[in-house]
């Protein structure tokens, strides 16, 4: 995984998205995406998570470029597969910045779990 910090903030904020929404299309998602299921800390599904990264070109984790980067990649899927995740983005779209935060220091201590796991640093192009 190339950008561990940037994909669990990803999964923390649409795993909170969905504890508010519970939009059935990102519970789907959100299984797939779980790096919580496999001993190795990747999601099921490496395809998704390849095009996560894809779209992950730079380091921006400030709050607007990065939800805005989740609801590109939203709109994205959706699109492709005929999911909706309208309740989702308008979620997304007012996350305040002391939620952000939480969720932002929940991701840096699940890259740290996840490095000290994989000191190799496992990647998706292994």
């Amino acid at each position: 995984m190339r950008y561990p910090k940037e994909f669990w903030l990803l999964f923390l904020l649409l795993d909170r998205c969905y504890a508010h929404c519970q939009e059935d299309d990102l519970g789907i998602l959100l299984g797939a995406l779980n790096p919580q299921i496999w001993a190795d800390g990747l999601p099921a599904d490496r395809a998704d998570l390849a095009e996560w990264e894809d779209t992950h070109h730079d380091d921006d984790l400030r709050r607007d470029a990065f939800i805005n980067r989740i609801i590109a990649f939203l709109q994205d899927f959706g699109h492709r597969y005929g999911f909706d995740f309208s309740r989702t983005i308008a979620w997304l779209e007012n996350v305040d910045d002391a939620e952000y935060a939480r969720q932002m220091a929940a991701a840096e201590k699940e890259t740290a779990a996840w490095c000290a796991a994989h000191p190799d640093g496992q990647s998706l192009d292994r």
